[in-house]
């Protein structure tokens, strides 16, 4: 076979256009690398800095307990001071911030007839209680290093232990008390320390630290566990060794090794809780010999999904006008006609298209996004104080009122540390907020706007804060609800209260990427008292993290069908209610003191949920292929069926239209939704192979429907069908 090329004019012009459009996909591909990496920078740098000041506000957090201890120890050693005196000192030198201040004293050295003397004011169950230790344990045993460390090598930090008073570990700064006797030499007369609990340090991170993304560690200089999100490892005393060896990762035991070497550390891993990559951070606290470490998810670290899909999809575009042009270009060089080379060129371009729409298929998948209406998702427990101080003060005639008999705390913070102080000491206990918490079972949904949700909720109410409040909760979104009260627990102060709920909860949910369409399904907590504006927060503390990718309040097991759940979450959104229900007082004069529930923002949580798309590939879209082959098919053998087409074409578009039915049922949007449009490009393909058969038995002049039997149409049937399905997908998707 005599195969001849030659370049013609037509052919530098394809060429040409080959060329700019692979420099542009080219380009195109390499600022989207750059713009994940520049926005993957930026988080990187966010997290540093977040690991900076989590370790220099526990560094100020931990030795606070230093100038406390010294100035006791200096107090008592300045002065003969009574039992009654030492307890007060204590007493009165304890701020609310640390956990415990005590003093412990050698034999015979406060009272002749006393052999120990150990008073310690410590935390316990919220308020602080008077102990001594000398009745629990003989702490001038050789084996107590805390006590002997002091008297041996001065004021220092003792290396956590388990306390036996207080039973939980603890960490400790310690003073040696020394008195000058009678020959005017100082002599030890026993150790003042001060200290803060494991639970102490943990509720430090949790409410200043503890967010979105991440969560925070400190280990001590053995690797062992001081404070953790999951408490197991530190009460066992797992150090990140064990962690390492249970992952079965030896980098990351290499990383530990570093991490204690006292270097800063940045290492990329799947961290232990929830098992989704992520970076670590390490710095070294200064003054001890421990470190703190922030574990952040990469995932949560994706900030701009849309950015991202954005320039993901970018390049697909020149890449498929690359390979057209080049088809061209290649098939112009022949300079003889052959038919196979046209069904060729036909089949090049088609895949090209089908490799554009399954590339906006994977970006869409890739970078989700997720359609949420609240005005603030809940990050920690500080910053969820500051936002809920500044939106929900009762607000008469334009002139926020402060609560000032609940909150005596009227002096505006001038720092982020004295504002995050404020919400650790005093930040709930405003009388309207109580505390919720929700616990998913499962969600299934029994409509396309109906979910039905099975789980437990619980509601903690503090005596003489929440006095007046009405226990019960509402979903104010339910068609249905089945609220079964579990348990009523009493402890100290506090009423925790748990229902079971069984319900059924409609959801405004739009379908218009479907099948690539994500949900958020909001569920609204009211409390049934509405006579006051009743406030629900997020009970933070009952949750190990609050990461939405470790899903917060959803059972591990949850299974919803047809859907990942990609994460959970706490919000807050401002809604417009026409109406005060009934909330109102009368008097002589009219309607006054009507409570208004727009004006503060309401409780939700959130699931968010990505479909899967191998059984909506399966079950929508083979059909729709099935229905585009047998249209080839038809306009393949129109010539042989002449007018019989018409026929065959009529039991299509009957099949189109069951077909298009049954994916109808599915969507309860009044919008043509992605997969629908499929539909619609059939009927337009059925009605132009239609045209082109009655205008070739017309016998009307027409090249290229009369040449060679519709070659020209049959050729062109898929890139057309294909170039047609790439422009609705980006339409749709980009």
């Amino acid at each position: 076979m005599n195969i001849k090329f030659e370049m013609q004019r037509i052919s530098y012009v394809w060429l040409g256009c080959a060329l700019i459009s692979l420099f542009f996909s080219i380009y195109l591909g390499h600022r989207f690398f750059v713009t994940k990496n520049t926005l993957m920078l930026q988080a990187k740098k966010q997290a540093q800095k977040a690991t900076d000041n989590a370790a220099q506000e526990l560094n100020q957090f931990i030795h606070m307990l230093k100038p406390i201890a010294q100035k006791v120890a200096d107090t008592i050693g300045s002065k003969h001071m009574s039992k009654e005196e030492i307890v007060q000192l204590l007493k009165d030198s304890k701020p609310d911030d640390i956990s415990g201040l005590g003093v412990a004293f050698l034999p015979y050295t406060v009272d002749p007839n006393t052999r120990l003397f150990g008073p310690y004011y410590v935390e316990s169950q919220g308020k602080d209680t008077l102990l001594f230790i000398d009745k629990v344990y003989d702490y001038t045993k050789q084996d107590e290093k805390w006590f002997q460390s002091a008297l041996k090598k001065g004021a220092r930090f003792v290396e956590p232990y388990y306390g036996k008073t207080i039973k939980t570990i603890t960490t400790e700064y310690v003073v040696p008390i020394y008195r000058t006797n009678a020959q005017g030499k100082k002599e030890a007369i026993g150790v003042v320390y001060a200290d803060q609990s494991v639970e102490h340090l943990n509720h430090l991170l949790d409410t200043l630290f503890l967010n979105s993304k991440g969560y925070w560690g400190v280990l001590t200089k053995k690797g062992k566990y001081l404070a953790h999100p999951e408490e197991q490892l530190i009460h066992n005393q797992v150090s990140i060794f064990d962690v390492a060896k249970k992952l079965k990762n030896p980098e990351l035991a290499q990383a530990a090794e570093r991490i204690l070497k006292r270097d800063p550390v940045f290492f990329e891993y799947k961290n232990e809780i929830t098992g989704t990559p992520s970076w670590l951070f390490s710095k070294p606290l200064e003054g001890t010999t421990w470190n703190i470490i922030g574990v952040f998810d990469k995932g949560e670290l994706d900030t701009e999904p849309k950015v991202l899909r954005h320039n993901l999809i970018a390049p697909s575009l020149p890449a498929v006008l690359f390979m057209i042009f080049l088809t061209l270009f290649i098939f112009s060089l022949f300079t003889k006609d052959h038919r196979a080379r046209w069904w060729i060129a036909s089949i090049i371009i088609s895949l090209s298209l089908v490799g554009h729409i399954i590339w906006v298929w994977y970006a869409s998948y890739a970078y989700p996004e997720f359609h949420e209406e609240k005005s603030y998702v809940v990050k920690n427990k500080g910053d969820l104080y500051d936002y809920l101080k500044k939106e929900t003060t009762p607000v008469r005639y334009g002139i926020k009122k402060e609560d000032v008999k609940q909150f005596k705390h009227t002096d505006k913070p001038h720092t982020p540390a004295q504002q995050k102080e404020e919400a650790l000491l005093h930040g709930y206990k405003n009388p309207r907020y109580v505390p919720t918490g929700i616990f998913v079972n499962s969600i299934q949904f029994i409509a396309s706007n109906q979910i039905q949700l099975n789980g437990y909720v619980w509601q903690r109410f503090t005596k003489g804060v929440h006095d007046d409040i009405p226990r019960g909760i509402t979903f104010p979104q339910a068609s249905e609800t089945k609220l079964t009260e579990l348990s009523r627990i009493t402890e100290d102060n506090v009423e925790t209260i748990q229902w079971e709920v069984n319900t059924k909860l409609n959801q405004v949910l739009h379908f218009k990427k479907y099948p690539f369409d994500t949900k958020a399904l909001q569920i609204q907590l009211w409390n049934r008292y509405t006579k006051q504006n009743i406030i629900l927060i997020p009970d933070l503390s009952a949750y190990q993290l609050i990461n939405p990718r470790s899903l917060p309040g959803i059972d591990d097991d949850t299974y919803i069908p047809g859907w990942d759940i990609m994460s959970s979450n706490f919000g807050y959104k401002q809604v417009n209610y026409t109406s005060n229900f009934g909330a109102y007082s009368v008097g002589p004069f009219g309607v006054y003191d009507a409570v208004d529930k727009s004006d503060v923002p309401e409780l939700f949580f959130d699931v968010l949920i990505r479909r899967r798309l191998i059984d909506t590939l399966v079950s929508d879209l083979l059909p729709i292929a099935v229905i585009a082959v047998l249209l080839f098919v038809i306009l393949l053998t129109s010539t042989q069926q002449k007018l019989g087409v018409i026929g065959s074409l009529s039991s299509v578009f009957f099949a189109t239209i069951f077909a298009q039915i049954r994916f109808r049922s599915k969507i309860p949007e009044a919008q043509v939704v992605y997969f629908e449009s499929f539909f619609f490009l059939m009927y337009v393909m059925l009605l132009l192979i239609l045209i082109v058969t009655i205008l070739k038995y017309m016998n009307l002049e027409i090249p290229f429907i009369q040449k060679k039997d519709n070659f020209f149409i049959k050729l062109a049937y898929w890139p057309v069908l294909f170039g047609l399905l790439s422009i609705i997908t980006f339409w749709y998707l980009y």
